[in-house]
């Protein structure tokens, strides 16, 4: 119905829209036709149709107390019926102080990007719409939106799940047992370093920690080296349980050609005091030697002393002056 049967510019009159009961829920558009002698204007309006207050969501995945999640979820939660959006909260505590991760979505599901590993979150959904639930004190009216933290709105019952171990991490429910760490920042005690061939430029440096003040360093020169750094010898428990060294680690040698590698890093152990050395070419990430070295599987070494060599080579064709830059080296092993 309309306020006025018609109207002079620049005035103006109201279309009032009545819903019958059978109406069904949902979008709809409602067409109003104004008509001056032989113009007609057609002006569309669009609305949204709810009956009900929304229902608290179901969440779905990952379970409830999920273990080994991996770093990127998919949360996923049944659709609630006459619902306009969702809000989502991810939080690393079940009092959601602080908050992770916030959005408002239409869908029911959402890609959590880059959580960090081996952590419990916790997580709930809030389904909302334009149907009025209780307001709080301070609103005359409730509008279903009255706090971004779900108050006033129908909010699921909340879900948590523990994200996968990563390199380095002992899993959920085990005990981390601290064997060997050095952090290089008082003196690196026990460490050796030498060149077989031309000069060794191993040496601890405030060029490039990766925290506090050094790392052990091996400079990539323009000349053809052979440079190896020696940890002391490292008790490796027997047991079932894991063990690994872990170490982080900063490379700026000179690039891989189509030839061939030019300059390299590569990472040995030996067993026998140091007489003897071999290549660790397995349980290490990013092998061969193209990116990130986390984590070494120490299982293979279980109830042996071991020392680790860092073994810097280079040829004559360029210099690169970061190096190979070792910090925080840590051999941990994991108990029940």
């Amino acid at each position: 119905t309309l306020s006025a049967a018609s109207v002079t510019p620049p005035g103006s009159i109201t279309a009032n829209i009545t819903l019958g009961a059978g109406v069904v829920p949902g979008p709809a558009n409602v067409s109003i036709q104004s008509v001056s002698g032989t113009q007609i204007r057609t002006s569309n309006v669009s609305f949204n149709l709810t009956t009900l207050a929304p229902t608290p969501p179901n969440l779905s995945a990952p379970a409830n107390a999920a273990l080994g999640v991996n770093l990127a979820p998919t949360l996923s939660w049944a659709a609630v019926p006459q619902t306009e959006t969702y809000l989502l909260e991810l939080s690393t505590s079940p009092s959601f102080v602080p908050i992770v991760a916030q959005q408002v979505l239409t869908g029911t599901s959402f890609v959590v990007p880059a959580l960090v590993s081996n952590t419990t979150y916790y997580w709930r959904v809030s389904a909302r719409n334009a149907c009025p639930t209780a307001a709080p004190p301070t609103e005359l009216f409730a509008d279903g939106f009255e706090s971004p933290s779900g108050t006033g709105s129908a909010s699921s019952t909340v879900f948590s799940f523990t994200t996968q171990a990563g390199p380095g991490d002992c899993p959920t429910g085990t005990m981390t047992n601290l064997i060997f760490t050095e952090d290089m920042e008082n003196g690196a005690a026990g460490w050796t370093h030498s060149a077989v061939l031309g000069t060794d430029t191993w040496a601890l440096s405030p060029a490039f920690p990766a925290a506090g003040l050094n790392a052990y360093r091996g400079i990539g020169p323009a000349a053809r080296t052979d440079q190896r750094l020696v940890t002391p010898s490292i008790p490796i428990p027997a047991g079932a349980g894991q063990r690994f060294l872990s170490f982080s680690q900063r490379i700026g040698l000179e690039p891989q050609g189509t030839t061939g590698c030019y300059d390299a890093g590569i990472l040995e152990v030996s067993t026998d005091g140091g007489t003897t050395f071999t290549q660790v070419t397995a349980g290490i990430s990013g092998v061969p030697y193209k990116g990130p070295i986390n984590a070494v599987d120490l299982a293979p070494y279980g109830g042996q002393n071991v020392q680790f060599r860092f073994r810097l080579g280079t040829d004559a064709s360029q210099s690169v002056a970061d190096g190979w830059n070792i910090d925080n080296v840590r051999v941990v092993s994991c108990t029940p």
